[in-house]
């Protein structure tokens, strides 16, 4: 991993996983596919972002987008679905939220945007990406509920866990971005001293619906 570390050679190089100036937010690409399901016929292509370097980790690793960082500033300001549910989970203690987008060429989730966890984690999390091919028994039991607890010691919910590095004893949960059967994406969040409160994990679920 040692090509996505930190690097203190330029004011540029200091925050390699914050978003480039020339590439759509996560709430901008959020609400430009909404509208485009909304209005198909007024809809026209994303523009192409910009790439950074990540390390291969299996089959389901490429050349990355950067990950936009959430920093406090953001957060408090922010008003879209995914901001307000990611203020909800920190403040019942989550440690970090992690956004995934939906790619429209594969159908696979990647990691787009966070707040909270460390740099180590966002190197780890930089070009993750997550599908249905890899874990359906996940993917139906999200289909399921409002919020899928990923602590469970099962083999699937074991490869996830492992993917997101998630330590002994880590919570993990897991929301959709939109309808389960239509979904923009994935809304990550982890724990590592608490047990999330049910209304609050719910609150989030609506709010990302």
């Amino acid at each position: 991993m040692s090509e996505n570390k930190p690097s203190d050679k330029s004011d540029s190089d200091s925050n390699p996983f914050a978003a480039a100036e020339d590439m759509p937010t996560v709430t901008t690409l959020l609400a430009r596919r909404k509208l485009q399901r909304a209005e198909p016929a007024a809809s026209s292509p994303a523009p192409a972002t910009s790439r950074i370097k990540a390390s291969a980790r299996g089959g389901e690793r490429r050349a990355a987008t950067r990950l936009e960082v959430w920093s406090e500033q953001v957060l408090g300001s922010g008003l879209s679905p995914e901001t307000n549910a990611a203020r909800v989970l920190l403040a019942e203690k989550a440690d970090w939220v992690l956004v995934l987008l939906k790619s429209e060429e594969d159908g696979f989730f990647e990691a787009r945007a966070v707040a909270g966890g460390s740099r180590e984690r966002w190197a780890l999390w930089t070009g993750l990406r997550l599908g249905e091919s890899a874990s359906p028994a996940v993917w139906q039991e999200m289909r399921r509920a409002e919020f899928l607890n990923l602590s469970a010691k099962t083999a699937t919910h074991a490869g996830i866990r492992g993917a997101l590095g998630c330590p002994a004893g880590e919570q993990a949960w897991a929301f959709w971005i939109g309808p389960p059967e239509k979904p923009l994406g994935l809304l990550l969040a982890g724990a590592s001293s608490a047990e999330m409160a049910a209304p609050s994990l719910q609150k989030a679920a609506s709010l990302l619906r």
